[in-house]
């Protein structure tokens, strides 16, 4: 019997909105509002195929169209419980000039903490998009705007229909960051908001670059990535971030290089919070520098809790009583964390930024390792109970959680398992040190016979 052919997998269908938003990062505003209006007849409802009709319009200078489909948008999105996309919406509006104030505080009252509104738990996650076709591509120009001008039309009789059904305004979900404002931060917050769109492939954040901007993914798809060891191997794969997602929140707490690379992963819509400007808005309302400083060192322990690997033989539970003992401090650029020949005031267990072990041996200064997020410096005077056999120093600006010398003892007595870790490990350095140090010291004789 002949042997059946391979089977071919069928190339991926690429969704509407995928479609209008590529075309958008391309520049091609036709093709862009083809796409979304398509999606927007196939579902009147859908807040994304609104936002997407509303930017396209406005790439071609269709004012009172685009307005009038964001606006509609913004309320899909709200009512929907799809706060980052209402936000997206509103950012567009702000960004052409459009005065929203009264949408502006009907979102964040609703979204805002302490809402009648928020019901507890997660939103439920949108419906993918259905495979529908584009508006037919003989369509341009004024009949182009007139099939998208009636979509809309049905959009907002389809929404004042629903809202005339339902009646009393929707309960919706919280939000994991934009819900932990009040109402009136919320708005001071929201107007800093900006918009940007990824193009497939495109980096948004780049990996040792400086960090000023807080981002959540709105809709689309990005990886996270980060630079492997050796020349030509390939990045590691992180993560990947969907809707709703957030990143870059480090850089509230610290002006460390990134960590990591971020690229989009498809054609990716991005909520994005200029920390530049918080200085700004947080002279308006106090409280949005707080909250925002609270969530990001909240997600940095919990990061922390899950991969450092000096946490790692611990139960989660003894993980998190243990890490909430520990204090954030900051070095700057050049600060000495741990100095050489004297007793470490404690352990370091870097958060972010990157730390040198420097020796200093014969007047000259000996890089012996250069430690990042996660690992853990100090343990060495402190399990040998001596002077420090090297110093560390903040080769970039560095956030760390800090256990103070007098609770190390206490710590290590309730978990004899990080005891012996620590012991380990201090061992390990100690030997690699002064290895390093002899090595250094007989290359330096050889020279000068």
């Amino acid at each position: 019997m002949a042997k059946p052919p391979p089977l071919v997998a069928a190339p991926p269908r690429e969704n509407p909105i995928d479609r209008a938003l590529g075309a958008l990062s391309a520049r091609d505003a036709d093709l862009a509002l083809r796409a979304a209006a398509g999606a927007l007849k196939a579902d009147l409802a859908s807040p994304l195929a609104l936002l997407a009709t509303g930017m396209a319009l406005a790439a071609m200078g269709q004012s009172a169209d685009a307005r009038s489909a964001l606006e509609l948008a913004v309320d899909r999105a709200a009512d929907g419980g799809n706060l980052p996309v209402a936000l997206a919406a509103l950012a567009e509006l702000h960004a052409r000039g459009e005065d929203e104030g009264a949408r502006v505080a009907a979102v964040t009252d609703a979204y805002g903490r302490g809402s009648p509104r928020l019901r507890a738990g997660a939103g439920a996650p949108p419906p993918s998009p259905r495979e529908v076709s584009p508006l037919p591509a003989t369509l341009s120009g004024a009949a182009l705007l007139t099939e998208a001008q009636g979509a809309l039309e049905y959009a907002r009789a389809s929404l004042e229909a629903d809202r005339s059904a339902r009646g009393d305004a929707p309960q919706v979900p919280a939000h994991s960051l934009f819900s932990l404002f009040s109402a009136a931060a919320l708005r001071a917050l929201v107007e800093s908001v900006t918009v940007r769109l990824a193009a497939t492939g495109e980096t948004v954040v780049a990996e040792g670059t400086p960090g000023a901007d807080l981002f959540v993914v709105a809709r689309g798809e990005v990886e996270v990535l980060r630079a492997a060891d050796g020349p030509g191997a390939a990045p590691l794969l992180l993560a990947r971030l969907g809707a709703g997602a957030i990143f870059g929140e480090m850089a509230v707490l610290s002006r460390a290089p990134r960590a990591a690379s971020v690229v989009a992963d498809r054609p990716t819509l991005l909520l994005v919070l200029p920390l530049t400007e918080l200085g700004g808005i947080a002279a308006r309302s106090p409280e949005v520098g707080k909250v925002l400083a609270a969530f990001a060192q909240k997600r940095m322990v919990a990061n922390l809790v899950r991969t450092s690997v000096l946490l790692r033989p611990l139960s989660a539970q003894e993980r998190q009583a243990l890490i909430e003992r520990f204090a954030p401090r900051t070095f700057e650029q050049g600060a000495t964390l741990i100095q050489q020949g004297r007793e470490a005031d404690g352990l370091h267990l870097v958060a972010s930024g990157q730390v040198a072990v420097v020796r200093r041996e014969g007047g000259e200064n000996m890089v012996i390792a250069r430690l990042g997020v996660g690992e853990v410096v100090g343990e060495v005077s402190l399990v040998f109970r001596r002077p420090s056999n090297a110093s560390v120093v903040a080769e970039h600006p560095t956030l760390t959680l800090h256990l103070p010398r007098s609770r190390f003892l206490e710590i290590v007595r309730e978990h004899p398992t990080l005891l012996a870790q620590l012991y380990a490990l201090a061992v390990e350095r100690d030997e690699e040190t002064m290895d390093i140090a002899s090595s250094d010291a007989t290359d330096a004789d050889d020279l000068v016979i």
